[in-house]
């Protein structure tokens, strides 16, 4: 029964991690093309692959001397994502502290 339901909640904890790199790689997509970035698919899914931070971090170096332009219909769409994100974090924690209390 504990296997079982530790199983579950470790797919349950993948699946909420591929999401918030899809996330994050729309974040990012919205993020680069408003800089007029070249190749902003690319950066964008390097920013969301790397487990350990890499991407994003050579993403924001590549972006620190750019103008940003942004107009109100990405705002809302960064806005939704945003929330979208906090929301996964927050279940994904509620689930980490459930497996926890099950071991």
């Amino acid at each position: 029964m504990k296997a079982s339901l530790l199983f579950l909640l470790v797919a349950i904890i993948s699946f909420t991690a591929i999401c918030l790199a899809y996330y994050m790689y729309q974040l990012v997509l919205i993020d680069a093309k408003s800089r007029n970035i070249p190749k902003p698919k690319f950066w964008a899914f390097l920013a969301s692959s790397s487990q350990n931070g890499a991407g994003i971090t050579m993403y924001l170096f590549k972006r620190k001397n750019t103008l940003i332009f942004l107009n109100t219909d990405d705002q809302e769409k960064i806005i939704k994502i945003k929330r979208k994100i906090y929301a996964l974090l927050i279940f994904d924690l509620t689930i980490f502290i459930l497996a926890i209390f099950i071991l």
